[in-house]
């Protein structure tokens, strides 16, 4: 009779969060990969050339350069051009650090756990990207690449985008966004109107109460009941949904409305 073990091991979430710690370079190596695959493909859709030495092939300095000019079809992402000067920036500026941890040695003080290393032309000490840095930079690359896929970033990511640029603001040499908060999205529940035998959306009123209600809180999430007794439920953005009064057919929802 064959005999089976399984070994699970249960990390605690202090643990887990240690182990984010430790792969933080890891995790900026590869986010900082990902905004070099977004900006080569924004300059290639706003026509610019690759280096003529390199054939049809960019190499990281020619797009250094463009990033640091803020170029690009940057519309691929956003319609905010100081978003994209800013990721231009963080790719520039933070170069070397990426050469450092993928062709040279990097420096990984074993306390803060920020990253560093030298710049080959100069052989300075680089400034250090401290590890909400790092985690910072993982999280842009996310939002850039959902925002570039997705055809253009939503609003609410657009500012979760801007509150992590600035949080590598001292590596960009941007100005501040100043979106000082991600805070978590607050849920109001409330009830689908019935205005002439149609449905109707009109969040003005809960909006404003739930402002005042919470004052700290950017995004909310709302949430209708139907009222038909069936139960079901509609979700949107409150940022997302048109102002004033919205009637909604539910054989065919407007793309910031869906079923939950």
């Amino acid at each position: 009779m064959a005999t089976e073990i399984t070994i699970i091991e249960n990390m605690s979430a202090e643990a887990v969060e240690r182990l984010k710690n430790i792969l933080a370079p890891l995790m900026f190596g590869a986010a900082w990969k990902i905004l070099d695959l977004a900006l080569e493909f924004a300059l290639n859709r706003k026509g610019l050339k690759a280096d003529k030495s390199r054939g049809t092939e960019w190499s990281i300095n020619a797009k250094k350069e463009h990033a640091a000019q803020g170029a690009g079809y940057f519309q691929v992402l956003t319609s905010d051009p100081q978003i994209w000067a800013a990721i231009g920036a963080l790719y520039a500026n933070t170069a070397e650090h990426r050469h450092c941890l993928i062709h040279r040695t990097a420096i990984i003080d074993s306390n803060s756990r920020a990253l560093s290393g030298k710049d080959k032309l100069h052989n300075k000490v680089l400034k250090p990207l401290e590890l909400d840095q790092q985690k910072a930079i993982a999280r842009i690359a996310l939002l850039v690449a959902e925002g570039i896929v997705g055809g253009g970033i939503s609003p609410r990511n657009g500012d979760h985008l801007r509150y992590f640029l600035d949080q590598v603001g001292s590596h960009t040499n941007q100005p501040s966004f100043g979106v000082t908060r991600q805070s978590a999205p607050t849920e109001i529940l409330t009830v689908l109107k019935i205005i002439d035998d149609q449905y109707v959306v009109d969040v003005g009123a809960a909006a404003q109460e739930a402002a005042i209600a919470s004052p700290g809180v950017l995004h909310f999430n709302m949430v209708f009941d139907i009222p038909d007794g069936s139960g079901r439920h509609l979700k949107a953005n409150l940022e997302e949904i048109p102002t004033g009064q919205t009637v909604v057919n539910l054989d065919a929802l407007p793309p910031w409305l869906s079923f939950i």
